[in-house]
C-alpha cells in the first residue's frame, strides 16, 4: 500500500501525458493494494485471536486512508486539471515528430512552448505538494503502527500457561470474558 501512495500519482501523471491513463486501472490499483491490506488484517485477526487487537488493527487502517486518501484525491484533481491543459500541446508535438519534423503548421509557437513548460513545472509542483504531504504525514502514521505493533507483540509473546494445543490459553480467555461483559 505505500508503495501504491508512494507512485500511483507519480504514474498518474505519467500516463496521462503518454495518453495511456485509464481512471479504472488507477482505481483497480488502489483496490488491489486496499484488499490485500484488509486480506492481510484479517490473517492477523485469525492468528491473533483477540477482539482488542482486530478493532485496533482495522482503526489503524481506517486512521491511514482517512489521512491519506484527501491528499491522493487532491493530488489527482490537480494532476488531472494540468493534464487536460497540456494534452493539446502534447498532441501537437506528437504530430509535428510524425511529421518527421516538417510540418510546421502544427509545431508548438515559442508562447506555445513557454506555456507547456509553465504547466509542467505546475505538474512537478504538485507532484513535490503531494511528496511533501506523504512525508510530512508518516511520522504520525509510522507511529500509530509502532504502537499496534508493540501491542501484538505483548499479546503474541506473552508467557505460555500450557503447552496443549487444545486447551485454551488462560490470558485469551480472560481478555474474551472481559470484552462480552
Amino acid at each position: 500500500m505505500e508503495y501504491f501512495l508512494q507512485s500511483g500519482i507519480g504514474d498518474l501523471s505519467m500516463k496521462s501525458e503518454l495518453g495511456t491513463f485509464e481512471p479504472a486501472d488507477f482505481h483497480e490499483a488502489d483496490s488491489k493494494a486496499y484488499g490485500a491490506v484488509r486480506m492481510a488484517a484479517v490473517k492477523a485477526s485469525v492468528l491473533l485471536r483477540s477482539r482488542a487487537l482486530e478493532v485496533e488493527l482495522l482503526q489503524t487502517i481506517g486512521a491511514i486512508r482517512q489521512l491519506y486518501y484527501p491528499l491522493v484525491q487532491k493530488a489527482i484533481f490537480e494532476t488531472v486539471a494540468l493534464q487536460e491543459k497540456i494534452a493539446p500541446y502534447a498532441m501537437r508535438m506528437t504530430l509535428f515528430e510524425q511529421s518527421g519534423m516538417k510540418d510546421l503548421s502544427v509545431a508548438l509557437t515559442a508562447d506555445d512552448a513557454a506555456k507547456m513548460s509553465e504547466l509542467r513545472h505546475a505538474m512537478t509542483a504538485a507532484l513535490a505538494n503531494y511528496c511533501s504531504a506523504l512525508v510530512a504525514n508518516y511520522q504520525p502514521i509510522a507511529e500509530q503502527l509502532y504502537a499496534l505493533k508493540e501491542n501484538i507483540n505483548v499479546h503474541v509473546y506473552r508467557p505460555l500457561d500450557t503447552h496443549r494445543i487444545d486447551e485454551p490459553v488462560a490470558s485469551l480467555d480472560t481478555e474474551q470474558q472481559g470484552m462480552k461483559r
